[in-house]
């Protein structure tokens, strides 16, 4: 929007121009895209968002990786979380817990490969670079 209104971009700007994109031109992609996730009913009027936040995500085309930084527990579905599980059971999640999908072999995200060996340093990396992101990008410390 800033590049259609002919404003000037801050440097410090976590988004992207996508005008290139939208008049058809060439544009360079992000090779990742991070995000955080936060829960259907947030605190009313609290200005700490990191007190809300329950997970961290990156997304590569590949990859999507989540780190969860709350507990995600079926009983406080419904008046804090609104987590629809339709093809698999709830998804109740530990703080610290990580989840990784295949996008390209998993499309629909039903085989959790955090787990296995073979993927250690591949979580170590995107751990990393998701806090990494959240802090570059203002986030305050998140709720211990």
């Amino acid at each position: 929007m800033l590049a259609y209104a002919g404003a000037k971009i801050p440097k410090t700007a976590a988004g992207q121009n996508l005008r290139p994109i939208i008049d058809g031109k060439p544009a360079v992609t992000r090779e990742a895209l991070f995000g955080a996730i936060y829960p259907a009913f947030v605190t009313k009027h609290d200005q700490r968002p990191h007190r809300n936040v329950y997970a961290l995500y990156v997304r590569t085309k590949k990859w999507k990786y989540i780190l969860f930084v709350q507990d995600v527990v079926a009983n406080r579905n419904g008046n804090y979380f609104r987590v629809q599980s339709i093809l698999t059971d709830y998804p109740t999640r530990d703080k610290d817990d990580q989840d990784l999908y295949d996008l390209e072999n998993d499309p629909h995200e039903l085989n959790n490969l955090a787990d296995k060996s073979e993927h250690k340093e591949r979580l170590a990396k995107f751990r990393n670079d998701v806090l990494k992101w959240w802090e570059t990008t203002g986030g305050k410390p998140l709720e211990k």
